[in-house]
């Protein structure tokens, strides 16, 4: 037999390679994102719906006389202490300081040439701007009232607080990028205490200087933290996917003369 009929021969012959069929992929896929969708996604359902609840409540006003009351309960302990200090965090949560902030972290992320965490930054903080916007002009809700404050109130709208979505956006984002990257867990942990100290500290200036009502806080976490699961389950969803699929579900696939696996 000659070159040629040898050639044409092994083209008859079927392939010993095994691949493996669309469900077992389907189901690899599904075993290895399982955990992220049920979670992530799952979690950000329930932060809508919580989102919902409140907002049905504000519309009936049962919050009018609760918000007033731990409104001025928390203005009872100001002092030019407190004052420096809230300043300092409702400036870091406002529109200069979150444009800096958000910069500072997106090119020191690019100059470390993690170009896809840089991205993951400016969605995050660019998606809480966007839903943030949306919901101030959906609801109109007006601003408190309360005491005559010696800090300019805002002429935009109360509900829910910008300040505290961009900033839970943001300090999130960089919480799940520190895990990411990090190898030191303690340093990693100390950053996510400091990071969500700084979100509380954001959202409880904007009530202490009367700018906003409790709910208007409680309404930008929510919004902002359903945000931020989505872009979080999403992100660990495609990485997982990325990885090579499971070897416990698909067996290396055999090639043509290749020994049989040992059992």
């Amino acid at each position: 037999m000659d070159k040629s009929e040898k050639r044409i021969s092994s083209l008859r012959e079927p392939s010993s390679v095994e691949k493996p069929s669309f469900w077992l992929v389907l189901l690899t896929l599904l075993r290895q994102t399982g955990v992220y969708i049920v979670v992530g996604l799952g979690g950000a359902l329930l932060l809508l719906y919580l989102f919902s609840e409140l907002t049905e409540d504000l519309l009936r006003n049962e919050f009018a006389s609760l918000d007033d009351n731990i409104e001025l309960w928390i203005h009872g302990f100001a002092n030019p202490v407190f004052d420096l200090v809230f300043n300092f965090f409702t400036t870091l949560g406002g529109g200069w300081g979150m444009s800096i902030l958000t910069g500072v972290c997106f090119l020191t992320l690019l100059l470390k040439r993690h170009y896809y965490s840089a991205i993951m930054v400016i969605l995050a903080v660019g998606g809480g701007l966007l839903i943030n916007f949306v919901l101030k002009n959906l609801f109109q809700r007006p601003r408190p009232d309360l005491w005559e404050s010696t800090f300019a109130r805002p002429s935009s709208f109360s509900f829910p607080s910008g300040h505290a979505t961009l900033s839970l956006c943001l300090f999130g984002i960089l919480t799940w990028i520190f895990f990411n990257l990090l190898k030191s867990r303690k340093l990693m942990i100390g950053l996510a205490i400091l990071l969500a100290f700084c979100t509380v500290m954001v959202g409880l200036s904007r009530v202490y200087f009367g700018v906003h009502y409790p709910t208007d806080v409680v309404g930008g976490y929510l919004s902002g933290g359903f945000w931020l699961a989505l872009l979080v389950s999403g992100d660990a969803i495609f990485t997982r996917m990325r990885l090579p699929l499971s070897r416990d579900i698909i067996p290396p696939l055999k090639r043509p003369g290749s020994p049989a696996p040992k059992a």
